[in-house]
């Protein structure tokens, strides 16, 4: 069984977008807003006196991937996901970037369903235990020396990655931003989108039928390769692996 059958898991996207950028949605815990509120505060002020987005996130991915399993573990979002036609809607400047993260989270989500019909794991994967572990071992999978579990690592970052992106509009388009650079905003929300589909190409979450078919796909090659140097010779890694060696079974 491949990667994909982790998803349930660890690939949180259907609605983190939503979540980080409608954190004030009317059913989502207050806990988690707090958290979140706390999260915009320090990434605002750092923006504010000049940092540049991957100085003002730095060291804070592991409290979004706790919230994250935080959102996972509890009953809300639905309302932030009714509300997700609003944010696509919006006219400013930022809008064409909203629309290309999701439309290119749209094209992992869709090749995910296929990968699962087409093997038939959708009851497997339903049953498979929470991977609730804390950020500190995403870190560590890093450090492994199969390409599988760096592609993992960096798969989980991108989008946290893209949290963040949601989070900063979310906070500019409430109250501007002081110094905020909008070329690299662009840039890094663009680019963490591009990068999650690519790690997930390489996990083989899902995968492409026409690397020509459009701009975004092309995109998204580009960044696979750019990223994937090393899958020459690599060797999967399957869940019930991953889950002995998280739980220093092996």
């Amino acid at each position: 069984m491949p990667y994909y059958a982790l998803t349930k898991e660890i690939s949180i996207m259907n609605a983190t977008g939503s979540l980080m950028s409608l954190a004030d949605a009317n059913d989502l815990r207050e806990d988690i807003k707090q958290r979140l509120f706390n999260v915009a505060e320090l990434i605002r002020f750092r923006l504010s006196r000049g940092d540049s987005i991957p100085q003002a996130i730095r060291g804070m991915h592991a409290e979004m991937w706790e919230v994250r399993l935080q959102f996972h573990a509890s009953d809300s979002g639905q309302g932030a996901l009714e509300e997700l036609p609003e944010l696509l809607s919006r006219s400013d400047e930022l809008a064409p970037q909203v629309q290309y993260v999701f439309e290119v989270h749209g094209l992992v989500a869709a090749g995910l369903t296929k990968k699962r019909e087409q093997a038939g794991v959708a009851k497997n994967v339903q049953s498979l235990p929470d991977f609730d572990f804390p950020y500190y071992i995403v870190q560590e999978l890093g450090k492994l020396p199969n390409a599988q579990f760096r592609y993992l690592q960096a798969f989980i970052d991108s989008a946290i990655n893209i949290d963040f992106g949601m989070l900063i509009l979310r906070t500019h388009r409430l109250q501007r931003i002081e110094n905020l650079d909008i070329p690299e905003f662009i840039r890094f929300f663009r680019q963490s989108a591009e990068a999650f589909a690519a790690y997930a190409l390489l996990l083989d979450l899902w995968e492409v039928d026409d690397p020509y078919s459009s701009q975004t796909i092309r995109n998204i090659m580009i960044m696979r390769s750019a990223v994937g140097k090393d899958t020459i010779g690599r060797q999967s890694i399957l869940p019930d692996q991953l889950k002995k060696l998280l739980l220093n079974e092996v």
